[in-house]
């Protein structure tokens, strides 16, 4: 769990953490240059629960924790939850149980949005949409869905659990963007697993609208969103695995997302020109027939 200024939050998030029934768990900790209380806090949890695990680095962005953590494990399992959502009680038990049943390098689960300002609790089709994986098959893998692979689970890395030999065996990291590194990790592991499958729950709740949180922070490096996926559109390729439906709808609606949250026109310019005359060149997306896109807007 990488740990980033957010001392607000950390002490409940700790706590859904230590409340999993699954006990039999690490919990790494990386405290990526935090300026408030956040190196504190875990360290007092540290000190009253051995299973806290604590590290501390420069501010070189979570990726870069991510990936000190993942050197740290000793586990089997892997998971990589922030450090300001909150976790269903039995979140991890029934990934694992899941996972273990299938013999699967991944297991995902459904989620929800957690609107802090207004305490709503929404639900997201986003995280896990079951309509895009086959029904009678699990677990499955990129050649039983093709077209929609990439897009099932969307692109964030916290609903997945993973089986640590398999990110080791691929050689899977965390690049290191500001934003966007977990979508380049998430949506290269689905489309590299030979065994996926799901809990069909929605097991986590990602808080939404906090001030701070890294997606407001893009228009600070507003190019990330569109080397993100220039990195993953060169890795499928060269491993030629490419999905190219399913890859072209979900790169469009991702950096569709990304131009939403950006907060000054300059920025988002950089991000406009550098998708215009280098992205969509080299990643061969173009307008298609209606059929093509999942949504008629993505064309």
């Amino acid at each position: 769990m990488p740990v980033y200024n957010t001392a607000r939050y950390l002490p409940v998030t700790l706590d859904a953490i230590l409340a999993q029934a699954l006990k039999d768990i690490e919990i790494i900790c990386v405290d990526d240059g935090s300026t408030d209380d956040s190196l504190e806090i875990l360290k007092s949890y540290a000190a009253k629960d051995g299973r806290i695990k604590v590290y501390s680095q420069e501010n070189r962005f979570a990726g870069a924790a991510r990936n000190a953590g993942l050197a740290e494990a000793a586990g089997d399992y892997c998971i990589f939850w922030d450090s300001d959502d909150l976790f269903h009680p039995e979140a991890l038990s029934r990934m694992y149980s899941q996972i273990i049943k299938d013999e699967a390098d991944i297991c995902v689960c459904g989620g929800c949005w957690y609107i802090e300002d207004r305490d709503w609790v929404l639900p997201c089709q986003g995280y896990l949409n079951t309509t895009r994986i086959p029904e009678s098959k699990r677990p499955f893998n990129r050649e039983d869905i093709p077209d929609t692979i990439l897009n099932f689970s969307g692109t964030s890395a916290w609903n997945k659990l993973y089986r640590r030999g398999f990110i080791v065996e691929q050689g899977l990291t965390f690049p290191p963007y500001r934003t966007y590194e977990d979508v380049c990790f998430s949506v290269l592991s689905v489309a590299l697993a030979e065994r996926i499958t799901v809990v069909d729950e929605e097991l986590f709740y990602y808080r939404r609208g906090r001030e701070g949180s890294l997606i407001d922070t893009i228009s600070q490096n507003p190019i990330d969103p569109g080397l993100c996926w220039m990195d993953i559109y060169s890795v499928l390729s060269d491993r030629g695995i490419m999905p190219k439906r399913s890859f072209d709808n979900i790169c469009v609606s991702s950096l569709s997302y990304a131009i939403r949250h950006y907060t000054d026109f300059g920025s988002m310019k950089q991000l406009f020109y550098y998708l215009k005359e280098t992205v969509f060149p080299v990643l061969w997306i173009t307008e298609q027939d209606d059929d093509y896109y999942y949504m008629e807007w993505y064309n």
